[in-house]
């Protein structure tokens, strides 16, 4: 059962926002896994539901923040009568709401009613856990049953999400391609800033990496498709220190940037390794960096990073 949280913990926050809250889901995540091993099985279930509840929780911030606007705040307002929400400005903030309540925004996906009932079931098994009722309601193997239909049911909502994700990072590239009007100094920070600020986790990297993006597959003949290519390429070097893959993302797709590179005359590939990749190109290895020199014709000895 210890792989579990793990598996769990990738459908969070990589960076929650204080640090604070990632001190939260750290002592929740060490509560889950010294219970296993004290056999206290039903306190893990209640350290494992709240991290549950926390990717709700982050799936509601997400909705509020990039989904059906008039939708949401329909849900929103008849939540504020109920339970006096007067201040949703951060993600634990819904945490106000009864937790089955809070299942009503999940229903802005195309979800059923059922499976809205399904995914809000386990409220009522931490309920029988933590409530005095002087009986052990559930032994290890229904506990670990209730722990895998919980990561179930956070795969299908995860599915759900993808729609907003794919319109957030293509809007967010073509709204930051142009290095001198984006507030970035530079595409890292441009970067890690996107990451933080919507909350990211290892699956929405992972979904974001695969994705297919019409401007990708361009020449590289215009600044504008140039600088997009750079971010999403920037992106790709950040992603990796989340997810593992064998080869370098950053090397895998550098080629993209190339394809009709050649066909312009306004900005060098020089350029863009003095002003976007040096710090990339400082921290790849030896074979990476003989990658990069291949496909990009440029001698990197001249500019010390070898």
């Amino acid at each position: 059962m210890e792989e579990k949280v793990n598996e769990l913990r990738n459908y969070l926050p990589i960076y929650f926002e204080s640090k604070e809250n990632n001190e939260y889901v750290e002592y929740l995540t060490s509560a889950y896994l010294k219970n296993v091993e004290a056999e206290k099985y039903q306190f893990s279930f209640i350290a494992f539901h709240i991290l549950y509840m926390c990717f709700i929780y982050k799936t509601i911030w997400s909705l509020k923040k990039n989904g059906d606007t008039a939708n949401f705040n329909a849900i929103m307002n008849s939540c504020r009568h109920k339970h006096k929400l007067s201040v949703y400005s951060s993600l634990f903030d819904i945490s106000v709401l009864g937790e089955t309540d809070s299942f009503n925004f999940i229903r802005l996906f195309p979800f059923h009613q059922n499976d809205i009932d399904k995914f809000s079931y386990p409220v009522k098994v931490r309920n029988h856990c933590a409530h005095a009722s002087g009986k052990l309601h559930y032994k290890e193997k229904e506990i670990e049953e209730y722990v895998c239909k919980e990561l179930e049911y956070i795969s299908q909502i995860q599915q759900k999400t993808e729609p907003i994700l794919k319109k957030m990072f293509i809007d967010f590239l073509r709204e930051n391609w142009n290095p001198e009007k984006r507030p970035f100094s530079t595409s890292e920070t441009a970067i890690d800033d996107f990451i933080r600020k919507n909350l990211f986790s290892i699956k929405d990297i992972e979904y974001l990496i695969r994705l297919d993006i019409p401007e990708l597959g361009k020449k590289s003949d215009n600044k504008k498709i140039i600088y997009m290519k750079v971010l999403y390429l920037v992106f790709l070097s950040i992603a990796q220190r989340f997810v593992e893959y064998d080869s370098n993302l950053f090397i895998d797709n550098l080629s993209l940037l190339m394809h009709g590179f050649k066909e312009q005359k306004e900005i060098s590939i020089e350029t863009l390794v003095n002003d976007e990749f040096s710090g990339l190109v400082q921290s790849l290895n030896d074979e990476d960096k003989k990658k990069f020199e291949k496909i990009t014709k440029v001698k990197l000895e001249k500019y010390q990073y070898v």
